[in-house]
């Protein structure tokens, strides 16, 4: 039988999560499995099915899809010196998301878009577009894999036909976490409103008939704006 403390395993190539389903496997190229037994070393090799040369196989996997630490199987094959299965662990990192082109982040629909950035009309205070992240295509979610902190995001930055008026600029700073690891950032605006009769409601007061003329102050009125949803669907 195999003596797990008689084979060293080193890996070699650093392992990264790699993805939503996906399982992180070893090539052989990615590790250095060697039997010490004293003075004596001996290098071991993957099974070739092209050559027949080697001395061990993978037989399994535990714990390979998510960033940590997995557990990889060997197994010496029977015309090997050796007999039986040792386990050894290696570590999977969160995905870098900096080095990464499979991160897309989406904003949604602007309301105006000046060149590649993307204008929201303002919102009655905190005006923030929710953003839709993917991993090669598949939808992250939120509070798992990622969390966005907005700043900025209550003023006004550019006019209704898009100029620039300030150059504090809403950001929405994606901070990944979990499988990931990174930061992101986008820029986006928030610009005055041009009202129409659809964007305010007005709620008058309550007149009782008196038999003369009544008069109604505007402060007796109230305006309220209507408020915009920005998801990304």
């Amino acid at each position: 039988s195999l003596y797990p403390e008689e084979f060293v395993f080193n890996l070699i190539s650093e392992k990264q999560y790699q993805g939503k389903n996906e399982s992180t496997t070893l090539l052989a190229s990615d590790f250095e499995l060697k039997f010490v037994c004293g003075t004596h070393q001996e290098t071991l090799m993957l099974f070739d099915n092209l050559t027949g040369q080697g001395n061990f196989t993978i037989k399994s996997y535990a714990d390979n899809t998510n960033a940590g630490i997995a557990t990889v199987v060997f197994e010496a094959i029977g015309t090997s010196n050796f007999k039986g299965s040792v386990s050894k662990q290696f570590e999977i990192r969160p995905k870098d998301v900096s080095s990464s082109d499979d991160i897309l982040i989406e904003l949604p629909t602007p309301t105006l878009a000046i060149s590649t950035l993307y204008l929201y009309r303002y919102n009655m205070g905190d005006t923030r577009p929710q953003l839709s992240i993917s991993d090669n295509g598949e939808k992250l979610t939120a509070g798992e894999d990622y969390q966005v902190i907005y700043s900025n995001c209550q003023k006004i930055s550019h006019d209704i036909y898009g100029n620039m008026i300030s150059s504090n600029m809403p950001t929405a700073t994606v901070i990944f976490k979990g499988n990931y690891v990174g930061n992101i950032s986008k820029t986006y605006g928030i610009a005055k409103i041009a009202l129409t009769e659809e964007d305010v409601s007005y709620q008058f007061p309550e007149l009782i008939y008196t038999g003369s003329e009544i008069k109604i102050s505007p402060l007796m009125i109230k305006m309220k704006l209507k408020e915009t949803s920005y998801s990304k669907e």
